[in-house]
Formats: structure tokens, C-alpha cells, sequence
């Protein structure tokens, strides 16, 4: 994975017909003035090719820079010399895999940004909207769009934007409006009789985030962000503003009895037009045709035709409509992560089973309902494990094609340290829904545990460009640009994190950042806060004692010490949590010991250890050992 960016010197052909010497000269005087540029930005020069360079980047960001920069060195030089003496640059940049060859790179990545170079005018960056989504709110020069392109041997067209330069005649003062092909599903009312029935409307959203989502040509936002807006007086414009979107789908869903009515608008975000409308009035047992009718209508109305495959994929066999409703409850109930609520969801899940045996995301939201309960301390994660391994099996064998089955058999299979296995399910769920967002944040996590840094941060970026108001991607990203060094950053995540969380993970994402910055005072602060709140997680309270250990207070230490160890044998997570407080306190011996029974119990947290400053730790023989047991290296 690189980002690719062609440079290309403009009107060097015209200036040789004119002088061939000089424009020699010029174009040698170009290069030496650019090549410090690559450098500084970290960007490695493959090869010129006649008058340009191919570079390549280990992340988006540095790339976008590394052309600013270019583009500013040129715009110094030609600031002093007359009209005909100027040589410009196109600057075209992409993000994708790229295969190494001998000297040279290879792959998808490096022809899609040959084919965006052209697209920029003399002088400008123009870039792929693959690295857009990742440099977004990260760089400081407006990114306007210039629409859906259709680049030579590209199948699809793609969204390309260009940077909008300081000293350009056109620079605007703010950002620009967001592409309609942005677009944010917001919770459809509920007016039906049984107020009751709330659940049957929220279901009625997150299934038409899901099905719109198979348009791989539009972004999707999230129900975590967009769920925020329930019931809210704010316009259509202001939502559009605060969550970056061109246009918003809304409506309303009437249940009665085995009858619906839904009306959805599509709007624009910035004139608040509306540019497409409809009523439905069917069976319940129509719901799929409207979701899918809707999803066709939205891409037409957005012009963003789908193709064959995608609208393939919106074609669902209609679930018996009692299996429909349990369903729905039952994803309702899981969102609240209460004991009793996903125990309930849990009973629905298999109620929907029994009274429709194919009906496949009902064994997917089983699947998950296990797997939160043993996530949450409720259900041992033995019994969690097998019971959503089987009804993932069944889900895959009824819908192969399901992102949502797919995502959750990745996050199985990283949690039993399978982790190549666990990288493949999450790239297949990837390719059938590029709109889901929680396949992106729990593969970056995977990514994390296995060592790849560049590529989790570049798909906690996807993650929360389609979720932007989720405190949990705002938290790991935090942490992630701290890691990083990139302080500035990570400070400004920490803001938008305090803005938008209404739990713990502010003072949780304040408390790692403190103690990456070895300033324990305000890690134990900030830690206590979070444990106050959440008495039945012991792995927050394990965090608290090891810095409790690093700040001196070892009675504080000690006294979590023994709380955990008051834990039943064989509880899950504990020898990770007893050795993470060994850990702090300094006794290395009892910290590998019961490392090494995390790593066999699988409840090591790699990521955690692997991205220590803590060079003792790191030195020690025993170190790359607990890496080796989980098929993992410690670099």
C-alpha cells in the first residue's frame, strides 16, 4: 500500500522548439529545485519519465504535502522570471497497492495516478478521492471537487478533487461544498399508531444505510454518526455542514399491523432542494422491494448509475415478516449494550431463526449478540466463541454475499489470533460494502495487533470519514497520531472527541495519551474517572494500576493487584490483566508468566505491547517470544 504521485512538467515541449539549450538548462535547474522537496516529505523518487517524476509515499498525507510543497517551490521560482521562461507542474496523486519491481513500482495504484495527472490544470494537485478521504480536515487548503471521472482503463468512474492553492486567483476562503454523492440516511420517523413500533423505524434506517451502501460509487455516513440526529430541530444545511455531506435522504415509516407506509425525500444539503420523492404503501412483506426501489431511485436521482453487480446485490429474499420484526428488535436492543438487552436481542435473534430458518443476518445478528455478551463480561467466551462460529457457518452458507457476516467471521478469527485469516474476511467484507465503516475500524485493530501501523491508521481514516461523529474512531485515532508523534494532531482528535462522546472514551483516550507522554499524573486522573463509571471492566482497572505503578502510588498498585487476583481461575483476560499491573510495578518474571497465559488463553493485547517506549521491556529474550507464539513479529 503507497500513495503514487506523477509529476509533470508543462510547456517544456513548447519552450525546446523555441530553445532547445535553455529549455535543457531550465528543465535540470527544475529538478534540483524539486528533488529536495521528495525528500523532505519522505517521498521516494522511482524514476523520471522525460520531463517527470514518479514518487512514491508511505501514507496520503505526506504525499498532498510533498506536491504543496513542490507546487510553492515552482510558484517561488517562476514569481521572477517572464511568461515564457515558466515551466509548470501537474501533480497527480493516488493511494492504492502497488507491486515493487527492480527499481521500478507496479500496479493499479500507479496507472490510476497517471491518469489523474493530466486532470490537473498547470500549476495545480489534482488527487483520487481515495486520498482525499484520507487527507480530509487534515490539511490545511481547501479540496473541491471536480466530479465523477472516467479514467482510461479504470472500470468505474471515480471521484476526482484538486487542491485549491493559496496564491490562485480562485482559492476560496472556506471549505467547499460536499459532493452529492456524500450522503447521509437520517432516522426516518416513526408515526405509527404503537409508539412501540420506534424500533421498527430505526430498523428501517439502518437497513437502507446498508442497502444504498452497495453504490460503490457514493459515501455512506455511518449510523453512528447519523443516529446522533434523531429527533433533532437542526436543518438540513446545518447537518449537511457539521458531517460534511452534499445530500440527505429522509422520511417517515408507518406500521400497522401487517401494513406500511414510508415516504423518503432526497435532499440537497446546501440549497435544501429537493430532488427526488416518494410514497410507499405495501405489505410488510414488500419491505425489502422498497429498500431496494429506494436505493435504485437515490442513485439515479444522484447520478451514480449502479452497475449489474451492485444492483444484484440489493435483491434480498424477503425474511418471514415475524423473523423481520424479531430481527429488528433484536439489532435495536444489541445497540444499547446492556446485560439484559443483549440477552434479549440474543432470544429474538433465535426466535427470528425458528420461525424463518434461512433467514441469514438473523444467524449474523446472533453471531454478534455472542459475541458482545463475552466482550462485555457476561457470557464466557468459550461458550460465545463456538455458539457464533456456528451461526456464522450458517449465515455464510445462506448469504455468501453478506459484508455483515463477513466482518464479524474477521473479528472471530482475530480474536483467535488467526490473524491472516481474520485480514482476508475483512477485505472480502470491504469489497462488497467499501461503505462500511466498522469493517474499516475493526480491521485497522487487526492491523494494529499484526504491526501494520501505516495501514490500520490509513482505515481508521476511511472508517471515520463515513463515521465522523464515532467516539470510539475518534479515540483510536487520538491514540494512533500519537504514536505517531504528530501531537498537534492527536490534540486536535482529542477535542473533537471531548465534543461528541457521551461515555468514556475521552477520559480513556486522554489517559493513553498522557501516558505515552509519560505524564502519569494525568493518566491515573483521567483512569480513575473511567473506572468510577465502569466497575464490572477489569481491563480498565488493570490500566489504572499499572499507572498507579508509574507514578510511584505502589500501595495504589498493589491494592488493584489484589482485587484482580480475587477474580475466579480460569476468568478470561485476567493473566493479561495481572500482567499488565507486573508491568508497571517492575516484577518481570510474574509479568512474562502471565503474558505468556494471555497469549495462550488469547486474550494478549499485542497492540498494546508492541507500541511501548518501554525499551527494557522491548530488550528482554522473552519479548519476541510472545509475538512468536501468535504466529506474529514483534517488529
Amino acid at each position: 500500500m503507497a500513495a503514487v504521485m506523477f509529476v509533470d512538467v508543462v510547456g517544456y515541449t513548447q519552450l525546446s522548439q523555441r530553445n532547445e539549450e535553455q529549455a535543457l538548462a531550465m528543465l535540470n535547474q527544475y529538478r534540483e529545485a524539486l528533488r529536495p522537496t521528495f525528500a523532505q516529505h519522505n517521498g521516494k523518487e522511482i524514476k523520471t519519465i522525460g520531463d517527470g517524476f514518479l514518487v512514491e509515499f508511505a501514507s496520503a498525507l505526506e504525499a498532498v504535502r510533498c506536491g504543496f510543497g513542490l507546487q510553492q517551490v515552482l510558484h517561488d521560482i517562476n514569481s521572477s522570471r517572464a511568461g515564457g521562461e515558466r515551466l509548470l507542474a501537474r501533480v497527480g496523486i493516488h493511494v492504492g497497492d502497488v507491486v515493487h519491481s527492480q527499481n521500478d513500482i507496479l500496479g493499479d495504484a500507479v496507472n490510476v495516478a497517471s491518469r489523474i495527472e493530466p486532470l490537473a490544470e498547470p500549476g495545480g494537485i489534482c488527487i483520487s478521492q481515495p486520498v482525499q478521504a484520507q487527507v480530509r480536515n487534515k490539511f490545511e487548503f481547501p479540496i473541491i471537487s471536480i466530479g465523477l471521472k472516467q479514467l482510461k482503463n479504470v472500470d468505474l468512474p471515480m471521484e476526482v478533487f484538486k487542491i485549491s492553492l493559496p496564491w490562485e486567483r480562485s482559492a476560496v476562503e472556506e471549505q467547499p461544498p460536499s459532493p452529492r454523492t456524500r450522503i447521509a440516511i437520517l432516522p426516518f420517523s416513526n408515526i405509527s399508531p404503537d409508539q412501540g413500533d420506534e424500533y421498527f423505524a430505526d430498523g428501517m434506517t439502518e437497513e437502507l444505510i446498508n442497502t444504498i451502501s452497495h453504490n460503490h460509487q457514493l459515501k455512506v455516513i455511518a449510523r453512528t454518526t447519523v443516529g446522533k440526529y434523531k429527533g433533532t430541530a437542526k436543518s438540513v444545511n446545518e447537518i449537511g455542514k457539521e458531517i460534511g455531506v452534499g445530500t440527505v435522504l429522509e422520511g417517515s415509516v408507518r406500521k400497522s399491523g401487517s401494513k406500511i407506509r414510508v415516504t423518503a425525500q432526497l435532499i440537497d444539503a446546501k440549497t435544501e432542494d429537493h430532488l427526488w420523492s416518494e410514497n410507499y404503501d405495501r405489505q410488510l412483506d414488500d419491505v425489502f422491494t422498497i429498500q431496494t426501489d429506494i436505493a435504485t431511485r437515490v442513485s439515479e436521482a444522484l447520478m451514480a448509475k449502479l452497475v449489474p453487480e451492485e444492483q444484484a446485490s440489493m435483491v434480498r429474499k424477503a425474511p418471514n415478516p415475524a423473523a423481520y420484526v424479531k430481527y429488528l428488535r433484536g439489532r435495536t436492543l444489541l445497540r444499547d449494550r446492556t446485560e439484559s438487552g443483549m440477552n434479549e436481542a440474543l432470544r429474538l435473534f433465535q426466535g427470528a431463526i425458528a420461525e424463518d430458518p434461512a433467514y441469514a443476518d438473523a444467524y449474523t445478528g446472533l453471531a454478534d449478540a455472542y459475541h458482545l455478551l463475552s466482550n462485555y463480561d457476561f457470557l464466557p467466551i468459550a461458550i460465545s466463541h463456538q455458539k457464533g462460529r456456528e451461526a456464522l457457518t450458517k449465515a455464510l452458507e445462506l448469504d455468501e454475499g453478506s459484508a455483515e457476516a463477513h466482518n464479524t467471521l474477521a473479528e472471530y478469527l482475530a480474536l483467535d489470533f488467526k490473524f491472516d485469516e481474520a485480514e482476508k474476511e475483512f477485505k472480502r467484507a470491504i469489497s462488497i460494502n467499501p461503505n462500511y465503516s466498522l469493517a474499516h475500524h475493526w480491521y485497522a485493530i487487526c492491523l494494529h495487533e499484526m504491526g501494520k501501523d501505516q495501514e490500520a491508521h490509513r482505515e481508521t481514516g476511511l472508517a471515520q470519514e463515513l463515521d465522523p461523529l464515532s467516539p470510539a474512531l475518534a479515540m483510536n485515532l487520538a491514540w494512533e497520531l500519537t504514536l505517531l508523534g504528530r501531537e498537534t494532531e492527536a490534540e486536535a482528535q482529542l477535542r473533537k472527541l471531548r465534543e461528541i462522546d457521551t461515555s468514556d472514551f475521552y477520559d480513556f483516550a486522554a489517559a493513553l495519551m498522557a501516558g505515552e507522554r509519560k505524564d502519569y499524573a494525568t493518566a491515573v486522573a483521567s483512569m480513575e474517572e473511567v473506572v468510577r463509571r465502569n466497575n464490572r471492566r477489569q481491563g480498565y482497572l488493570s490500566t489504572l494500576g499499572y499507572y498507579y505503578a508509574k507514578l510511584g502510588k505502589l500501595d495504589k498498585a498493589n491494592e488493584v493487584l489484589a482485587v484482580l487476583e480475587k477474580q475466579p481461575e480460569g476468568t478470561f483476560g485476567k493473566p493479561y490483566q495481572l500482567g499488565q499491573v507486573y508491568w508497571g510495578l517492575g516484577r518481570w518474571d510474574d509479568m512474562f508468566n502471565q503474558f505468556e497465559l494471555a497469549v495462550h488463553e488469547k486474550s494478549m493485547l499485542f497492540r498494546v505491547v508492541r507500541y511501548t517506549s518501554d525499551n527494557q521491556f522491548k530488550k528482554d529474550p522473552r519479548y519476541p517470544k510472545l509475538f512468536e507464539r501468535a504466529g506474529l513479529s514483534p517488529s
